[in-house]
């Protein structure tokens, strides 16, 4: 029997089967493609809603917040009752929340069902996760994360560039139209080759044992080192996200389809960075990633202050460090994510969740701040996204430090009386 405290050793005897890596991109693709996709559409759908720059932006954060809360709940579902059946549900409401979007008469209400499309969006990126961790080793999961991730920046890739076009052609509400046929061709892949991969079962759902699990969870320091690294990290990204479509196109004078081509190459830039993940991460090692990946974000953004403290308002000059800093995250977020996991890996859907929604929140902040300086122009943005990046460098190296000196002490031999030789 596992229970609620199980320790790591507790592992089952009988290995879970292998899902297709092509499934996994998919599961873990739909979430990033709703967030996306309609970005090129933010200043259509105020328009045509009749809604401020605030209650726009309200539809993008609103959908982190739930898709950040939602996460806590969904890996503890998964660790008890198993992955497959909680994608499955979660994927049928967010087909109805999709829906929902579709025909919202009013901001109100599309900000209300995006919160829900959130909800049931976010299966896919919690039990990915935890998939990978189910069927990997510690540091085969970062290079299978960086194989997975590398597919959820394709969807982010093409996601603006597709919305951007259905916009010209059909409005705002088009894309939901897409998304949900892609979720539907989702519910029905997953329901016919998903295999269960969770071995270990926990034993109750009851509210203590929820709690329990993210008490033993949350008590480990290196777990919040790796969990806080990844959500810094990705702030970065989110600070983008929140005020990049607005400031693009009313400032550098971006149509709708330009900023979804521009987007693309940041979007490129994280893909191409989680397939060196996936490549190294085995060779040169978590840690490694991690510290390069952060290094490489923090001089990007440099890189774009001088460039705008020149007076060089290019779309190049923008978009150019982003690329570089999406490419820094894919390095880095597969090894956070690993390492958060691997702390338990009887808990590793629980660590998923946490890890993610710690993420998220943090971006879904980021967003909101942005909503209230996009008046001021480009430079609240560089100097929001400048602080995130030498955070992240700062508590990445924490979590490296942390890491290694928790290695050496399982290394370390023991004398007869338990206690560790000096």
């Amino acid at each position: 029997m596992v229970s609620a405290n199980t320790t790591p050793t507790a592992v089952s005897a009988r290995p879970s089967k292998r899902p297709s890596t092509l499934l996994l991109v998919l599961i873990a693709s739909l979430s990033p493609l709703s967030m996306h996709i309609y970005l090129p559409s933010l200043p259509g759908l105020a328009a045509d809603l009749q809604a401020s720059d605030a209650q726009v932006q309200l539809t993008l954060s609103v959908y982190l917040f739930a898709l950040a809360a939602a996460q806590l709940v969904i890996g503890p579902l998964a660790d008890r009752f198993g992955r497959k059946p909680v994608l499955l549900i979660c994927l049928g409401l967010y087909l109805a929340a999709t829906l929902f979007c579709r025909f919202a008469p009013t901001i109100e209400s599309l900000i209300v069902a995006r919160g829900f499309q959130a909800i049931g969006g976010c299966v896919g990126m919690v039990l990915s996760r935890a998939i990978v961790r189910d069927v990997s080793t510690r540091d085969g999961a970062a290079s299978l994360l960086g194989y997975v991730i590398m597919g959820m920046a394709m969807a982010q890739m093409l996601g603006p560039v597709i919305g951007g076009l259905l916009d010209g052609l059909y409005g705002w509400r088009a894309s939901f139209d897409l998304l949900f046929l892609t979720g539907l061709a989702v519910l029905v892949l997953s329901a016919m080759y998903l295999p269960e991969t969770n071995r270990t079962p926990q034993t109750s759902l009851s509210p203590r044992a929820l709690a329990q699990s993210h008490i033993t969870l949350l008590k480990e320091p290196r777990f919040w080192a790796f969990a806080l690294t990844g959500a810094f990290a990705s702030g970065v990204f989110f600070t983008f996200l929140g005020g990049g479509p607005i400031i693009s196109q009313r400032e550098m004078g971006l149509a709708p389809v330009d900023y979804g081509l521009y987007f693309a190459l940041i979007a490129a830039g994280y893909a191409f960075g989680n397939f060196l993940s996936g490549r190294y991460t085995m060779r040169l090692g978590t840690g490694a990633m991690i510290f390069y990946g952060n290094a490489l974000s923090l001089s990007a953004i440099g890189l774009m202050a001088i460039l705008f403290g020149l007076d060089m308002y290019h779309p190049l000059a923008l978009f150019g460090p982003m690329l570089l800093t999406s490419f820094a995250n894919g390095l880095c977020l597969p090894s956070t994510f690993s390492g958060a996991l691997s702390v338990r890996p009887d808990l590793a859907g629980t660590a998923s969740g946490v890890a993610g929604s710690l993420q998220l929140t943090m971006g879904a902040g980021a967003t909101v701040i942005m909503g209230w300086f996009l008046h001021l122009g480009i430079w609240p943005l560089v100097i929001i996204m400048l602080l995130f990046a030498i955070v992240a460098l700062l508590t990445g190296m924490t979590a490296n430090t942390m890491e290694k000196a928790a290695r050496a002490d399982i290394k370390r031999p023991a004398d007869p009386s338990g206690a560790h030789l000096q």
